[in-house]
């Protein structure tokens, strides 16, 4: 058991009560339900305070097999997806004895793994310690009516997976590889790994390995030169004054990260690191650096690293990169984001003028002063090896209203063996739904480049840099729950527009798109080739014509930065409906709840829903043309599965434009009219996308989100709409 004293140190915020959910009787039912085939029961009924008897009684009295074996995958390899579906449920201690961790690792996750604790909303409710105790009374009628609906919707064989999760390791092994042929349009590439989380990495490859080989061929078979990993600096090359222990690790991660490198090489491919540097640390790790402390941030726990008091912190990175790649030669490069949201130097977050050192130096040379250490070392030890600035963010404050000046002021700045990489669709003009708007970060829905990149690059090649574009090959954050979205025109036409700057080489994607398969040919051919290499001449005819049909669709998408961060359309029906506002403010990537105004951003109400109710009904047209396809044998297969893929956007469109529409009748004050239609279709959809990702294990998946839902939180949502509708619209549901 941890002490409160332990638990001080994690991240709480303004803490407050957990959501509601009333369709169970109790929170801990729910996390019973939630858990259930995903953390052994003899776990399970510790943390619940319960035996295993009681725990395997209540289950079968909600429906659940109680004979059902955890799948221990969940556990080592989805965690995040495990402590997102329990935060409403359990309090810091409780979840820490369902993970099984220390303290220690909890904390670094949250802080470290891809910004988990603002994906959260910085926010850890205050929960009760939960205790299963058998329902009795109205519980036990509401549970018997929840089971009764539950095995109406669900037959038993129906509740469990035909492809395990991480299923999708043995498809890449089994797999055709789709080989692409032609000239690349760039010189080089490299994309991020499906398969690859945002956690340490590199200190345990064996358990957890990054880059298998079955999948690094088949990178190599689709014309992919590279791969990148997450990695930090100080688990590498260990600050002044950390514990010999911090050295040790660092050997073993060094040493496993040539493995990678070697790996890689045998396959043709790069291996690229990606760096932001210097990455803040907690507060303890600097108490012995006054010097390097910088900015401070204290609901974090986090210092940054300040770069202009003292000389030594950029000493220090430029003798850490190079102690790296000269422990790993075979390193092809390092890219770096240094306008973050991660705490790193002090203008990291634009708060230069709190630090009483930095605030007298212009952002830029800020920027270019780590770019420089880091090129220097690198290039110390392996020459030939690319230093990569990504220009995220680069603006000389939060509201600059000419960015452009402020990134050729950078470019100027840096040594000329940098190569400038630049996101290609930042800041595109946007109109949708007669809305005029922007691109924030990735978009495939409105293809690049925007001027902003052109203007940047175009300056770097007259200053004699090489330069490469950002962009999103198979999938966006508009969806990034699906493996690919088939939209090759919309790909190969924003190829061809970076083609024609002279971009050398192009980043295909984030931590969401690595799927060895989708949209890879646009790099080596027109968008036809997409099903072409794929399906016999006239199969290839009719498929092109619905990826048209999904493409033209798609670009009715209401872009902007809130709905794509915010709304629910990347977790589709996982996310509850509610008869009664929660007030609760949707979080990045996490919770989207039920705020209507958090997810719409520029868009009002209803052009919102009408926009996301067109892409729906474009991509269900779309299918519709995929389902009527009569394929040939040798076809059969590859259409079931393209077919699988687009059934499960088209499931996350209908759903998001229904939560949508749900919201703004709930809050319109007309009572209740209209609202049971779309509980209805929302419990269909949730049943069809059940089954979907029961089939397929790519199906929910993202890498630095682990599953955005499982398959008990599908039925519990599919349940849950027919629990409301039969409680507000029939009155049979107990109360």
């Amino acid at each position: 058991m941890t002490t409160p004293e332990q638990l001080a140190v994690l991240p709480r915020g303004k803490g407050g009560e957990p959501v509601a959910f009333p369709w169970f009787v109790d929170a801990a039912h729910a996390c019973l339900w939630r858990n259930w085939g995903m953390v052994a029961p003899e776990r399970l009924a510790g943390v619940l305070r319960c035996s295993v008897e009681v725990l395997r009684q209540e289950a079968a009295a909600m429906g659940l097999d109680p004979e059902v074996k955890a799948d221990p995958n969940w556990l080592s390899r989805s965690y995040l997806s495990i402590i997102r579906q329990n935060w409403h449920l359990l309090d810091y201690g409780q979840l820490l004895e369902l993970l099984d961790w220390p303290v220690e690792r909890l904390e670094r996750v949250l802080n470290e793994e891809d910004f988990l604790f603002h994906k959260f909303g910085q926010v850890k409710p205050v929960c009760p310690e939960v205790k299963l105790i058998p329902a009795t009374g109205d519980a036990a009628a509401q549970m018997a009516e929840w089971c009764a609906i539950h095995r109406e919707l669900f037959a038993p064989g129906d509740c469990r997976r035909s492809e395990p999760v991480f299923g999708f390791e043995e498809k890449i092994n089994c797999r055709g590889s789709n080989r692409v042929a032609g000239e690349s349009l760039f010189e080089f590439n490299y994309i991020h790994p499906y398969c690859a989380g945002c956690g340490d990495l590199l200190i345990d490859i064996e358990s957890s390995d990054p880059a298998p080989e079955p999948m690094l061929a088949k990178y190599a078979a689709m014309g992919v030169k590279g791969i990148w990993l997450h990695s930090i600096l100080h688990l590498l090359y260990p600050l002044p004054g950390d514990p010999a222990r911090a050295a040790a690790d660092a050997a073993i991660r060094l040493a496993n990260l040539r493995i990678l490198a070697q790996r890689c090489r045998r396959f043709g491919l790069g291996l690229y690191l990606y760096w932001n540097e210097p990455r803040g640390v907690p507060d303890a790790m600097l108490k012995d650096l006054p010097d390097w402390q910088g900015v401070t941030y204290p609901a974090d726990g986090i210092t940054s690293i300040c770069t202009c008091h003292s000389p030594e912190p950029l000493a220090w990175l430029e003798a850490g990169a190079k102690a790296v790649f000269t422990a790993v030669p075979e390193l092809a490069g390092v890219f770096m984001i240094e306008m973050s949201e991660n705490a790193t130097h002090c203008n990291a977050r634009f708060r230069k003028d709190d630090c009483p050192w930095c605030r007298d130096h212009d952002g830029a040379e800020i920027l270019a002063g780590v770019y420089g250490a880091v090129e220097r070392g690198v290039h110390a030890a392996a020459p030939k090896a690319r230093v990569i600035a990504e220009d995220w963010a680069w603006k000389a404050a939060p509201d600059d209203p000419d960015p452009v000046q402020f990134k050729k002021k950078v470019v100027d700045l840096l040594p000329a063996g940098v190569t400038i990489l630049c996101i290609s669709e930042w800041g595109l003009p946007t109109c949708v739904g007669g809305i005029k708007g922007q691109v924030i970060d990735y978009s495939i829905s409105q293809p690049g480049p925007a001027p902003e990149a052109v203007a940047v690059w175009r300056h770097a090649r007259e200053k004699g840099f090489e330069t490469a574009a950002k962009i999103q090959l198979n999938n966006s954050w508009e969806l990034a729950s699906v493996p690919y979205l088939p939209v090759p025109h919309l790909v190969r036409e924003h190829l061809e527009k970076i083609a024609a700057e002279g971009v050398n080489g192009v980043m295909l994607s984030w931590t969401f798109g690595g799927y060895p398969d989708g949209n890879f040919s646009c790099l080596y051919g027109p968008a036809g080739d997409w099903a072409a290499n794929r399906f016999q001449p006239e199969t290839a005819k009719a498929v092109t014509a619905a990826l048209e049909q999904f493409s033209q669709s798609f670009r009715e998408f209401p872009f902007f930065l809130d709905v794509i961060y915010t709304s629910p359309v990347n977790v589709g029906p996982r996310n509850p409906l509610w008869m009664e506002p929660t007030g609760f403010r949707a979080t990045m990537t996490g919770f989207p709840y039920d705020d209507l105004d958090g997810w719409r951003g520029i868009y009002p109400e209803a052009v919102f829903e009408a926009q996301f109710a067109k892409v729906a009904a474009g991509w269900e047209r779309g299918l519709a043309m995929l389902e009527a396809i009569v394929p040939a044998p040798a076809d059969e297969a590859e259409l079931a599965e393209l077919i699988r893929v687009s059934a499960a956007a088209v499931c996350h469109f209908r759903s998001t434009a229904d939560q949508i529409a749900f919201v703004r009748k709930r809050n319109s004050g007309a009572g209740r009219d209209g609202l049971e239609p779309l509980l209805m279709r929302e419990c269909e959809t949730a049943r069809r996308l059940h089954a979907l990702a029961a089939a397929d294990s790519r199906i929910g998946f993202e890498a630095s989100n682990h599953y955005f839902y499982t398959l008990n939180q599908l039925r519990e949502k599919a349940v849950s709409c027919e629990w409301l509708r039969r409680r507000y619209f029939s009155g049979s549901c107990s109360m």
